[in-house]
């Protein structure tokens, strides 16, 4: 109610019956269920919100929006992800973790802690927006690969996507060993920089 400072207070219940593949030209979403706030500033509040995924998988969110500022603040659940979940491709493992979207809506900050099974990544994208120059950058920062027993490959670097789109990438593979993550991969130790 308006009393309390909230302009709209509701939820969300949607079904998808025709579902696809991502790479079919579908919409890998199942359900979507959500109970959330908007306050008389329009800021956004996600109580809770819940996605299923063509398989198994689960994606689950809670935060903020501030559509005033084009702030984001917003935390999402990775459960039993798998990539049939999606695309049709297959790839081994089923991923669980966080991913949290931070800052600005044009430029925000991306962190992940995901983990398959067989190997664990993290790291943080950052888009840059540059009004300015009408520059969008990727920028990627303290990205890991850690197969199980299988050594990392670090990685960092950015990629413009307009105008000159120079790409910088600095990669280091220490002991890693790419058939720790799925048996069809070749057996290594890769060692080195690029």
């Amino acid at each position: 109610s308006f009393t309390d400072g909230i302009a709209l207070d509701g939820s969300l219940d949607l079904g998808n019956t025709q579902a696809d593949f991502a790479d079919n030209n579908g919409i890998p979403v199942r359900t979507a269920l959500a109970e959330f706030t908007v306050d008389e500033q329009g800021m956004v509040k996600i109580n809770e919100a819940e996605f299923e995924l063509l398989q198994e998988g689960r994606l689950k969110a809670a935060g903020s929006i501030d559509t005033v500022k084009q702030q984001l603040d917003l935390a999402i659940g990775v459960e039993n992800v798998a990539a049939a979940d999606a695309v049709q491709q297959n790839i081994v493992g089923r991923l669980n973790g966080n991913i949290n979207v931070k800052g600005e809506s044009a430029s925000p900050n991306i962190n992940w802690s995901l983990d398959s099974g067989f190997a664990r990544t993290t790291g943080l994208l950052s888009i840059l927006t540059d009004k300015l120059q009408g520059q969008r950058t990727l920028k990627l920062s303290d990205v890991k690969l850690t197969p199980q027993d299988g050594g990392e490959i670090i990685a960092g670097g950015e990629l413009q996507l307009f105008q000159n789109q120079l790409l910088k990438l600095d990669i280091v593979s220490k002991n890693f060993n790419p058939s720790k993550m799925d048996k069809q991969l070749p057996v290594g130790n890769i060692n080195g920089n690029i």
